[in-house]
């Protein structure tokens, strides 16, 4: 939950005024004014006026000084000054210009008193607009991102499947944006289908209440051939076999690149669902049948000329095809089984901690700070939803983190007005050791588990009957 929205939670604005406030708010600087905002809102902090002329201009926003026409408007009513000078003063304390400044300074004090304000009244006002015109922002631009913030926000409660929806296709292209949208719609328990050539759109759509995953947004199979392949379906109906999809479609989609894809991410799987043995064969599925043949094979045994092959680790094929893992819950039923509290409620209340945690990391990645030191972006989820942690620590690689379960000690500080959360120790759990850490788990979820570990003392729970068990 970003801070913003946290933010808007607790003031509940009933207003589309209050909104522009909290957005205007919302940076370095004022961010510090924003707890005072919400309080004096809801009547647990007094509101003062630095003069009594200053009521009428700061009313809405309860005695703070938030918007750049807050600061002309004060310059005109205490200091006589026109729209033309009260922009001119504005800019001047922008800019910070020493001698811009004093000459502002000494025309302000100067008018104030010939409106019968007092000269030490005129110079702590002035050294107010002087603080808040550091950071002050256009409200005219607030009200825009407010309005917009307004609908969007209206779309995501009421409509969230056509919110979504539209949100997806506006990345289509952009793999680092759909993850971080699906991980949305997972906290929001909505249902995505995955790609398959006989029901998805080269785009993300709407069926039965679910989101159905675009063709076009894995990796490099390239919009306008996927949007071929649909067009094709959509004309002559559905692909009833490999050899009906190899003969209908053209070369420019039966490219090995972009087959490999749609192998790889399971779209295939209406036709076969042995991504391996489809993956081993893909240059024979990709070329074109010269008509017919002497014994005129109609079958997909034509294509499978490979015997022999390896067996495609499933997760590196989704970070292939989709840039992401894309099936992620299996993940997660197994650690809240481990974490002892939530690590999404503490990041949210923006509280300091320090206290280890285990994740899945979905996805890992180099950045750079601004001041030009490295670290590793983890994109991590467990039990209760997914998260950016920020790694430190040359002992490790980018690309050893991949689809990991680590054990990270996490510390989170305010710095800034900046809520940081960042890894002090990180240690990547092997799955038969995560396992020995696990006292109770469900049956099912035993079940669920792809790989062959060597259990030894596993405490089973189905139904109403809990199993202790010891395998030698």
């Amino acid at each position: 939950m970003s801070i913003k929205y946290s933010y808007i939670i607790k003031l509940k604005p009933t207003s589309l005024e209050e909104v522009i406030a909290v957005l205007a708010l919302n940076r370095p600087g004022p961010m510090q004014f924003i707890d005072s905002f919400i309080k004096r809102k809801k009547g647990e902090e007094e509101i003062k006026y630095d003069h009594p002329l200053l009521e009428p201009i700061l009313k809405e926003t309860y005695g703070i000084i938030v918007y750049q026409e807050q600061i002309m408007k004060i310059a005109q009513v205490i200091s006589g000054y026109t729209l033309g000078q009260a922009d001119l003063l504005r800019r001047a304390i922008g800019k910070k210009i020493k001698s811009e400044l004093m000459s502002q300074k000494d025309n302000f004090i100067k008018g104030a008193v010939n409106k019968k304000v007092r000269s030490k009244d005129a110079e702590k006002l002035f050294s107010l607009i002087e603080k808040f015109a550091e950071y002050g922002f256009n409200k005219s631009h607030a009200a825009a991102y407010a309005f917009i913030t307004y609908y969007t926000a209206y779309l995501k409660a009421h409509f969230p499947l056509e919110f979504y929806c539209e949100l997806l296709n506006n990345s289509l292209n952009n793999t680092d944006k759909i993850f971080v949208i699906l991980n949305e719609i997972y906290v929001q328990n909505l249902k995505i289908l995955p790609p398959d050539i006989n029901y998805s759109d080269y785009k993300f759509t709407i069926h039965e209440d679910k989101i159905v995953y675009g063709l076009a947004a894995l990796k490099g199979v390239g919009e306008e051939s996927m949007k071929e392949l649909v067009t094709e379906r959509n004309n002559n109906g559905k692909f009833k076999s490999l050899s009906d999809f190899n003969d209908r479609l053209s070369r420019s989609v039966l490219n090995k690149r972009q087959i490999e894809k749609l192998i790889l991410s399971n779209s295939l799987n209406s036709l076969n669902t042995n991504i391996s043995k489809l993956f081993a064969n893909v240059e024979n599925i990709i070329q074109k049948k010269s008509g017919a043949t002497l014994f005129n094979d109609s079958s997909d045994s034509q294509f499978f000329i490979k015997k022999d092959y390896n067996t495609i680790d499933t997760i590196k094929a989704e970070f292939e095809s989709y840039g992401f893992l894309y099936s992620q819950k299996k993940q997660t039923k197994i650690l809240i089984n481990l974490n002892n509290s939530s690590f999404k409620e503490k990041v949210d209340s923006k509280i300091e901690f320090m206290e280890e945690f285990y994740f899945y990391v979905v996805k890992s990645q180099y950045k750079t700070t601004r001041n030009g030191k490295r670290y590793i972006l983890l994109n991590v989820i467990n039990e209760s939803g997914y998260f950016d942690l920020r790694l430190f620590d040359d002992n490790f690689d980018a690309i050893s983190l991949h689809a990991k379960y680590i054990k990270a000690k996490i510390k989170s500080a305010i710095k800034n007005d900046f809520y940081n959360v960042n890894i002090e120790n990180l240690l990547i759990i092997k799955d038969d050791d995560l396992i020995n850490k696990i006292n109770h788990i469900s049956y099912k979820e035993l079940l669920d588990l792809d790989n062959d570990i060597d259990f030894k003392n596993i405490r089973v729970q189905n139904d109403n009957k809990i199993l202790n068990i010891s395998l030698n």
